[in-house]
Formats: C-alpha cells, sequence, structure tokens
C-alpha cells in the first residue's frame, strides 16, 4: 500500500512538473549569485533597448507596453547609452545590427550590454538587502498600480498577460524586476548621501570637462545647397576663406544655418558650453574636445541624424570669465549628480566583479534581434 502511494505522489509530482513547465518560464539568461535572470526578462528588456535605436512594431501589443514602461526604459537607457551615442548610421543596404562596433557587432553588443546591466541590477539588489534598504508599502502599491495601468495598453489584463506570454514572461517577473530597479535607485541614492562630493572635485570637474564652441552649419535645404555633396562642397569653400585669413565670426553670420526664432547664430554670443555627452553626437563632440582653444577643424565635420544633419566648421572658444562663478548653482547641481553616478556605476561594477555571474550563452546567442524592414 505504501509502496502504491508513493508510487501515485511520484507520479503526481512528474505530472505537475510537466504541465509546469507549460505554465512557469523556467528557461534563464543566467544568474547572479544563484538567483536567476529569467529569459523573459533579459528578452523583454533586449526589445525597449532595440525601441532606443529606433527598432520597433508600434502595431505589436508587447512593443506597446514596453513604450509605457518607464521603469525598464530607465534602466535599458543607462546600459546603452554609449551605444546610442557612437553606434555608426547604416548606409543603404546595410543592417544596423551587423555594422562593425568595437571588436563586435552592435546587435551583439546592445545584448551584452543588457545582460551587464541586468547582472548589475541582481547584484545591486543583494547590496540593499545588506544595507536592510526596502520598498516602502507606498512605493509597492506603486508599482502594482504601473501595472495595472498597463492593463488598458493592450485593452485587458488577459491581453497583457498573453503578449508578455511572447517571450515567456509573467506579470509577477515584470514586477519583480521594477522592485530591482527601485532598490538600485534607493541604493544608488544611498551611496551618494554616503560619498558626498568635494566642492573642488565639482569646479576641478568643470575645468576638464567643459568646452565652448561655436560652429558654421551648413545643411541641405540652404539657399544652393541640395544635398549632402553640395554642403561638403560649401562647407570646403568657407574653409578656403578661413585658411586664407578670413574671420571666423564673419564667416559664420553670413553662411551658418544654426539661427533661432530671435535671430541668434548658436544661440547667442557665448556660443555653446557643453560637456561630452551633453549634445549626444560623438561626432560634433569629439572634434570639439580635439580642439585647442583658438583652433578651428580644418575639415569640415559630418554630423548624421537631426535637425543638426549637414557639415559643421566648428571652433574652440576659451571659456567667459567667471562663468562657473556665475553659473555655479546649476553647474553644481548638474555636475555633483555626474559625480555621483559614476561613483555609484563603479562601485556597483566593483561588486559584480566579484560576483558569481552565470552567463547562459546558448539562450543569449539564441535571441533573435528584430528584423530591420527597409
Amino acid at each position: 500500500m505504501k509502496k502504491t502511494i508513493k508510487m501515485i505522489l511520484c507520479l503526481a509530482l512528474a505530472l505537475t512538473m510537466m504541465v509546469g513547465c507549460t505554465v512557469v518560464n523556467v528557461a534563464k539568461a543566467g544568474s547572479v549569485n544563484g538567483k536567476d535572470i529569467p529569459l523573459g526578462v533579459y528578452k523583454y528588456s533586449v526589445k525597449i533597448a532595440e525601441m532606443y535605436l529606433g527598432v520597433m512594431d508600434a502595431e505589436d501589443a508587447l512593443t506597446m507596453i514596453a513604450m509605457y514602461d518607464s521603469y525598464t526604459a530607465s534602466m535599458v537607457y543607462n546600459a546603452i547609452s554609449d551605444i546610442l551615442a557612437s553606434a555608426p548610421t547604416p548606409a543603404e543596404g546595410e543592417k544596423l545590427w551587423d555594422l562593425s562596433y568595437g571588436e563586435t557587432t552592435v546587435g551583439e553588443a546592445l545584448k551584452e550590454a543588457v545582460f551587464a546591466e541586468l547582472t548589475k541590477l541582481y547584484v545591486a539588489e543583494d547590496m540593499a538587502a545588506e544595507k536592510e534598504i526596502a520598498l516602502t508599502e507606498e512605493e509597492l502599491a506603486s508599482i502594482s498600480t504601473a501595472k495595472s495601468s498597463l492593463y488598458g495598453v493592450t485593452g485587458s489584463k488577459s491581453s497583457f498577460d498573453d503578449a508578455l506570454g511572447k517571450i515567456n514572461l509573467t506579470a509577477n517577473q515584470l514586477e519583480d524586476l521594477w522592485v530591482k530597479i527601485m532598490l538600485s535607485n534607493k541604493l544608488a541614492e544611498k551611496h551618494a548621501e554616503e560619498n558626498e562630493v568635494a566642492p573642488e572635485a565639482i569646479e576641478a570637474y568643470f575645468n576638464e570637462n567643459y568646452m565652448r564652441v561655436k560652429h558654421i552649419l551648413v545643411k541641405v535645404g540652404d539657399e544652393g545647397i541640395e544635398t549632402l555633396d553640395d554642403a561638403k562642397k560649401k562647407a570646403d569653400e568657407i574653409l578656403g576663406g578661413l585658411a586664407s585669413g578670413g574671420d571666423f565670426e564673419a564667416l559664420m553670420n553670413a553662411y551658418s544655418s544654426d539661427v533661432d526664432a530671435e535671430g541668434n547664430i548658436n544661440g547667442g554670443e557665448e556660443g555653446y558650453i557643453f560637456k561630452e555627452g551633453d549634445f549626444g553626437n560623438p561626432a560634433f563632440e569629439d572634434a570639439s574636445k580635439a580642439l585647442a582653444v583658438g583652433d578651428y577643424t580644418k575639415e569640415a565635420v559630418l554630423v548624421t541624424g537631426g535637425s543638426y544633419e549637414g557639415y559643421h566648421i566648428i571652433k574652440r572658444y576659451e571659456m567667459p570669465a567667471n562663468y562657473f562663478a556665475d553659473n555655479a548653482e546649476n553647474l553644481t547641481a548638474v555636475i555633483e549628480s555626474t559625480l555621483a553616478a559614476d561613483a555609484y556605476e563603479a562601485y556597483i561594477e566593483a561588486e559584480a566583479a566579484e560576483s558569481e555571474v552565470v552567463k547562459n550563452e546558448s539562450k543569449i546567442k539564441g535571441v533573435k534581434l528584430t528584423v530591420i524592414k527597409d
């Protein structure tokens, strides 16, 4: 009798496991300190990364959910910000995912960056627990409310669950991801409180990283400029004038297309004062950074995408006297936030390097990126 009962229980357990496999996502992208990263969570994060690069199907229910998910979007943006800033632009017939990016491709770099960010998120959760950082009842309630609000995006809870189910992601797993993101944010706040940025570090950062430039923009749509080739030809003519002793300001006032509604060129007399990353355009920023004060780019710089697409002749200027002191309040807030974020990133990366991270290479390799249609 006991043997019979034991056999029945074993059979029931086996059937439960078999049925469970059809409704519970057991596939994982990897693990961090023994905690699994569900493959569905990884796929969902990759989808949002694709959206940042302009690859999406607006009619797809899962895409619609991802579009309204501000929690995961902030995490993913942090993961791929460097790729967004420096990914090459495909030429006609080229596919974005296949383009070279360092020693790999854009597609593989994106997938690797997402996994690395999820790894840090799981590490942050462990560290938050060590520091007794937890979400409040109000914060947990806000997550539940946010999840419920997404039901309206697809029309109902069942359609919401069905959309997530396409990638074997459950609503509970998505909610758990949001909890981890919020815990990471609270840990970052705690780290900033415990590691105050010194005032002298803020001013030093300004002196080392901020630059002031003005530029002459020649773009398609200017008088007589119908193509980028036309823009390049005109920019080269202006460069010839500069090489012959022409005045940069005079040529800028005569030819630059960067004019606002009030008629200000380059936004005003000061020009542009910024740090790397502010423009989100590496071609412009790198060219500016490479210049010594008083120098201009001897070759026109091509910037693609956006309203500033065209050829730029950039000149670097000395910072206005007392600029930091006159703008100390705003600059301090921005720089302090930047330095705190950098310090937290280094802190988490160091902890991640010491953590037990297992990456399921075969599963990640099997994640297909969205096909980019011509």
